[in-house]
This record gives structure tokens, C-alpha cells and sequence, in this order.
């Protein structure tokens, strides 16, 4: 897990980026990329999804929790891609705002003040199981090259997590802060 934003009053944030795809992208698993408040808590129920697939899986939504609840609670984009190949996620989040974007290509933008977080929040990655009762797929959710930082911009660009597959779209940030992660989350069978 790596700090992606600090707790200062300064409302100062970071950016995340993860390299992910899924082998296949069975319904009842949702991939999951997530900033989550540093203390487990947040009075507005903080939660920034740069990337979660759900049961429509061709596509890769991001999801800002600003709000515990009522009709607007959260603001939320959808992205048509194929999820079984290799994307780089990433959110930047800052004072004017926090967008989202997919392999460069911005995909959110939310500038309002009060949608901001409000507390320090950290990288989180999961494979979540939403069992609906049905036969499930043997699914995988392969992460590499996972940074963040607490910098409010990249540094510079253009540097890859070592051992990862090579795609001339995108590479991912680097900067002097960055924790860097190889991971991968395996669920074979549903869970018991």
C-alpha cells in the first residue's frame, strides 16, 4: 500500500497510476483501483474508483464518492474497453480538482470544491466478488507498475515498471516519491 495524498490542511493531493487487466472479466468479479482515506474514515464517506469494472464488462468506470448518501452522492464515468488487455489507469487529484483518464485519454473531470475529498487517502488495489448465484469464470486481475505519489504533477514521464509487457501508448510516471509495486490478485474459484 503507498501514500498517494498527505493529511495537511493545504488540501494538496497526488496522482496514482496502475497498469492492470483482467483475464477474464466474469460479472461477479469487479477489478478494482482505489484511493481510500488514510484513516479508514472520512465524514463525507471519501472514495475515488479510478478504475472498477462492475457487471457491464466491457467497459472500466471511475466513481467519486463525495457525499454518505442522498440522490447525489457520487459522480461516476463510463468507458467502453476491453479489460482483458493492458490499460494504464490513472487519477490526479488536486486543489482545482481531480480527473481520470485511461492508456492518456481524460475521461473525468470533476472541478467542484465540495466534491473534494478532504483527507489524506491512500492506493488500494482489489479484485472484489459480487456473487449473483451463477457459475463464475476463473478470474484474474494482473497489476504491474502501480505508483503514486504525493507531487501534485509528474515529475517526468516515461520510465516502466521492469518485467512488464511493453505498449508505446503510455508509459507510466515516475517520480522521486514513488512506491512501485508488482502484484497480482488470483481468485481460481468462487470463494466459499
Amino acid at each position: 500500500m503507498s501514500t498517494c495524498a498527505n493529511n495537511d490542511a493545504s488540501g494538496y493531493m497526488g496522482n496514482a497510476e496502475t497498469r492492470m487487466r483482467a483475464t477474464a472479466r466474469d460479472p461477479q468479479y469487479h477489478p478494482v483501483l482505489i484511493l481510500w482515506p488514510n484513516n479508514n474514515a472520512s465524514s463525507k464517506c471519501a472514495e475515488i474508483d479510478y478504475a472498477e469494472g462492475t457487471t457491464e464488462t466491457a467497459q472500466m468506470k471511475l466513481f467519486l464518492h463525495h457525499a454518505c448518501g442522498g440522490s447525489d452522492f457520487q459522480t461516476t464515468t463510463s468507458t467502453p474497453i476491453d479489460p482483458t488487455q493492458w490499460h494504464n489507469y490513472a487519477v490526479e487529484w488536486t486543489p482545482s480538482g481531480i480527473t481520470g483518464d485511461i492508456d492518456g485519454v481524460k475521461t473525468f473531470t470533476d472541478t467542484n470544491p465540495a466534491h473534494q475529498p478532504g483527507v489524506g487517502m491512500h492506493q488500494t488495489l482489489q479484485l472484489d466478488w459480487f456473487p449473483t448465484g451463477g457459475a463464475a469464470k476463473s478470474s484474474q486481475c494482473r497489476l504491474i507498475g502501480s505508483a503514486s505519489t504525493s507531487s501534485p504533477t509528474p515529475k517526468t514521464r516515461g520510465a516502466r515498471a521492469a518485467g512488464g509487457p511493453t505498449d508505446s501508448r503510455r508509459p507510466l510516471r515516475t517520480v522521486s516519491s514513488v512506491r512501485r509495486a508488482a502484484v497480482e490478485y488470483v481468485r481460481s474459484t468462487p470463494p466459499k
